[in-house]
């Protein structure tokens, strides 16, 4: 009887266990069942009328970069610029020990000085002799000998001058101003160090407003911006065909227009463009020597083009893609072909078709093959 009644015990336990098991997993599936799908926030791709615009490659460069260097020898007393500062045409930069070059100078116009002198008593000596050679009181030899030493006292006059010129221009170069108005950068001497002129670049200046910006341009298209500007002269058109702007590495445009001042005169052979030179206001001088730019040259022709909102677009080792919400409200992953960014949207060359619905919101939250539940984006998700 013990036994039997032991055995009759586990059975109903097993069972009670099984029935439990079954609750939980029947609990669990209704609970799945009920939750609803997640909401994310979409937009539509959409084609909008877009001016014509090519993007190239760019890189910044100063309209003016100076060396400041030092022509004379001394002792460095001051540097008068905190570096990195913008400094005036004409400022005060470096200053070298000048009293060594200032003696030079006063032994130069104590030398000009001399020579006035002799140059007075050979000029009276030759005026004296002159007189009297016309009254035969002295020879032609002595008048001839006169009036090589006025000659010589006047050469000797010149070359004290010259001599004179050539110091003061050592003891001003023992100052060293600023030829343009710029920024300067690192300085590479101190104070109290011998400088010369084998010393090398003391500071670099440049001159940041306005900016050039380098490009490169294939000749098709150097052709079709030639070809349409002169169709606008010969028209009478008050504006240039095209827009030139450049886009900073941020992503961000830059507020001014530029405008083309130097197209090279020959193609690269090895390339097929020319080097075209753009100049750009730059007053907030946050444009400095060396960006790497994209420049956006746009004409006034507009053509459809497929957008969608930057804010859908990202990026993984494979390239850009989106989150696609099917008809279904199903996910997809799009890789995409994009083109340029146009204000808060980017140009899709592959990979959508208009009315395709992209997530702009809540992304995080789904992954290929869930269903959705898709709302239509607000405008403040897509200029964020």
């Amino acid at each position: 009887m013990h036994i039997h009644s032991h055995g009759t015990s586990r059975i109903k336990l097993h069972a009670l266990i099984a029935f439990s098991l079954l609750f939980v997993a029947v609990s669990v599936g209704a609970q799945q069942k009920k939750a609803p799908p997640p909401g994310v926030l979409v937009a539509v791709a959409s084609q909008k009328q877009l001016t014509k615009s090519t993007q190239l490659l760019g890189k910044t460069l100063a309209v003016n970069d100076v060396s400041i260097r030092a022509r004379v020898s001394g002792y460095l007393l001051e540097k008068n610029f905190k570096e990195g500062s913008e400094v005036l045409k004409d400022s005060l930069l470096f200053r070298l020990d000048p009293k060594i070059y200032q003696s030079i100078v006063n032994a130069d116009k104590a030398g000009v000085s001399e020579a006035k002198t002799l140059l007075a008593r050979t000029s009276a000596d030759y005026a004296r002799y002159s007189e009297l050679s016309r009254k035969d009181y002295v020879s032609q030899q002595d008048l001839d000998l006169s009036k090589a030493n006025k000659l010589q006292a006047i050469s000797a006059l010149e070359a004290a001058n010259a001599k004179l010129a050539r110091s003061e221009i050592d003891l001003a170069d023992t100052q060293l101003h600023a030829p343009i108005n710029g920024r300067v950068g690192r300085a590479s001497a101190s104070v109290g160090n011998l400088i010369d002129s084998s010393s090398g670049e003391l500071v670099r200046l440049v001159e940041l407003d306005p900016i050039y910006v380098n490009f490169n341009i294939a000749e098709a298209q150097l052709l079709t911006l030639q070809d349409r500007e002169r169709e606008r002269k010969n028209t009478g058109g008050a504006n240039e065909y095209y827009n030139i702007q450049i886009i900073l590495p941020d992503g961000q445009l830059h507020p001014q227009f530029g405008t083309i001042d130097f197209v090279d005169n020959a193609i690269n052979p090895l390339t097929g463009t020319i080097l075209i030179r753009a100049r750009f206001g730059n007053p907030q001088k946050n444009l400095v020597p060396g960006f790497n730019v994209l420049v956006e040259i746009s004409s006034e022709e507009e053509k459809s083009e497929l957008t969608i909102p930057q804010v859908s677009v990202q990026e993984d080792q494979t390239g850009y893609f989106v989150m696609l919400v099917d008809k279904s409200n199903t996910v997809e992953k799009r890789q995409l072909s994009l083109g340029r960014k146009v204000g808060i949207d980017w140009v899709v060359n592959d990979g959508l078709t208009p009315g395709d619905r992209v997530i702009v919101s809540g992304v995080q939250k789904v992954r290929p093959g869930i269903i959705v539940n898709p709302e239509p984006a607000p405008a403040m998700i897509l200029e964020n």
